[in-house]
């Protein structure tokens, strides 16, 4: 391909990544959407961000399926187009329901946007530079949550509902991939060919869902965890989920340079990195610069775990079964986005006495502690790394 080609095929992935970045746009104004519908449970407005993850479950298995039969351009269009209208939708009604169940329809474009694009990259690139550019696609998923959260952050202060209007960038992004992304693959079609995963397919998805498990706590939590003259402050929760964004960005972009560093030990040190970003965020919630702190450590983690375990699964399958493969890791990624704020919750009272942010965040940090340990177990004995 051409490095025009390239470049078109690179703009469509960062559209792509702009849907991704829309699970969330609301979580700078949980603490006001939690204020508004007082008697809904804590829990159900944490899941605001989560829910989609639900339905994105089932169309990442059913896309992976169905990427062997209709074309990737038409997938991703279907992804932009439901992606703005479920997200304006809730702006017509203030009931708390009709925005849950919006955010769950939302979920078919999460599903398609997450489990599609490390295939589309697979299919483009080889080598050196898949990496390098699903380190951009990491990036560019960071970039948009930045745009996302700050914007919401801001024209959301004193009326959450105005956030919703963010969606309409899923129509910009309907349009860069209608412009961008070829109606034909480059590659020879994959037609019927069998779909091979072997047992380190769902290895690297046991762990992508733990890192996934941990570290969505960021954003469902760094709302409500903002104390002393911080408290409520819809700005700058939406600034700190901004840096938590911009770290992914930059580390997407050193992708290359940091696996050549750390080798096998890429994804275990992406898992401390976040326990440690966690832990600063607990101890210090009233304290701008510690949290900041917080945010880069743990955009690190996103920024560094989820682009090099995607291109990782692809190197251990055969390309015809990278989609039903990336499919498999996006699951793993929604079923534990979906379940952790309830389980945290649950641990934290368990372990704690008392449900707070504080405490869900040391939670998440002991798991991911305990979580890369095993990690670095698993890339000690896996010889093939």
């Amino acid at each position: 391909m051409t490095g025009f080609g390239n470049k078109r095929i690179i703009a469509a992935i960062a559209a792509i990544a702009l849907i991704n970045g829309l699970q969330h746009c609301v979580s700078p104004v949980l603490s006001e959407i939690h204020h508004h519908f007082s008697s809904v449970d804590i829990s159900f407005v944490q899941m605001l961000i989560t829910a989609p993850c639900l339905i994105a479950m089932i169309v990442a298995l059913i896309t992976g399926w169905l990427a062997m039969r209709v074309d990737q351009r038409t997938l991703f269009l279907t992804a932009a187009a439901v992606s703005g209208v479920t997200g304006v939708l809730p702006y017509l009604a203030d009931n708390f329901w009709i925005l849950f169940f919006s955010r769950m329809a939302y979920g078919l474009s999460l599903g398609i946007a997450v489990s599609l694009v490390t295939a589309l990259v697979a299919d483009y690139f080889e080598g050196e530079q898949r990496v390098r550019v699903m380190g951009m696609q990491g990036a560019s998923v960071g970039a948009a949550m930045m745009i996302v959260t700050t914007v919401c952050g801001v024209i959301g202060k004193g009326d959450f509902r105005r956030a919703y209007f963010i969606n309409l960038l899923a129509f910009v992004a309907f349009a860069i991939i209608a412009v961008c992304l070829p109606k034909k693959e480059k590659k020879k079609r994959r037609g019927m060919q069998r779909i091979q995963l072997n047992h380190r397919v769902f290895v690297m998805a046991a762990f992508m869902f733990v890192e996934s498990f941990f570290v969505i706590t960021f954003t469902t939590n760094i709302s409500m965890h903002l104390s002393g003259s911080l408290k409520g402050d819809t700005a700058v929760a939406g600034l700190l989920t901004g840096i938590f964004s911009v770290s992914q960005v930059i580390f997407g972009f050193l992708l290359n340079h940091i696996v050549k560093v750390s080798r096998k030990y890429t994804l275990p040190g992406a898992m401390f990195g976040l326990a440690l970003g966690y832990l600063v965020i607990a101890v210090f919630p009233g304290n701008t610069v510690m949290l900041v702190l917080g945010a880069v450590l743990c955009g690190y983690s996103q920024g560094v775990y989820f682009p090099k375990a995607m291109v990782e699964v692809t190197t251990v399958v055969p390309l015809a079964s990278a989609p039903m493969a990336s499919s498999v890791m996006t699951v793993a990624i929604c079923g534990s986005q979906l379940i952790s704020p309830v389980i945290i919750n649950i641990a934290a009272k368990l372990v704690f006495g008392e449900t707070t942010t504080t405490n869900a965040y040391m939670i998440a940090c002991i798991g991911t502690v305990i979580s890369g340990i095993c990690a670095v177990i698993w890339k000690m004995k896996d010889k093939n790394c």
